[in-house]
């Protein structure tokens, strides 16, 4: 990220690409061991927050359910679901490999395996469930994140603004 900025020698630089990177760097690290290719987490992520932002009919009109069809929303739903599903499942099989060749790193993915496959602790987990979890910690600490420092950049920027308005006015009472 600073390579980035600094290689921008002055110009323009859109700084919500380099916060989705680094957002995504850093949870991908911590939740699923290492780092993932930022464009298909970031792809998945935007269809669904794209999903969740529209009206669906069948959730609160079951009667008219069948527009979400006509609409194609049942369609997108249903191709995200798998994609996730997909995308969960890789991330579960590499870890359960990962734990074959005795890495001891752990990681949240290793952590939800351990409960998976241990009963002992008194929780069950099912597999479905354990990718749904993934996913949403994904998406809950992407957004906090991301929110996090858009709103320290904007405020930073504001306070910018004001510093700026403070000089002008002092140099506007001096002239």
């Amino acid at each position: 990220m600073i390579i980035t900025v600094q290689g921008a020698n002055g110009s323009v630089i859109d700084l919500s690409d380099i916060v989705t990177t680094l957002t995504n760097s850093v949870i991908s690290r911590v939740a699923m061991g290492r780092r993932f290719e930022h464009s298909k987490i970031k792809h998945l992520l935007d269809r669904f927050l794209d999903l969740v932002g529209r009206f669906s009919f069948a959730t609160y009109i079951p009667s008219l359910g069948w527009i979400d069809i006509l609409t194609g929303f049942d369609r997108k739903t249903n191709e995200l679901i798998k994609e996730v599903d997909e995308f969960c499942e890789d991330v579960i099989r590499e870890h359960e490999n990962k734990k074959q060749f005795g890495d001891e790193d752990q990681d949240l993915v290793d952590i939800l395996l351990e409960i998976l496959i241990d009963n002992s602790s008194g929780y069950h987990l099912e597999k479905d469930v354990m990718k749904v979890v993934l996913f949403v910690i994904y998406i809950y600490i992407y957004m906090y994140i991301y929110i996090y420092i858009y709103l320290s950049i904007s405020i930073h920027i504001c306070r910018l603004c004001l510093v700026s308005s403070l000089v002008l006015d002092r140099l506007d009472q001096g002239a």
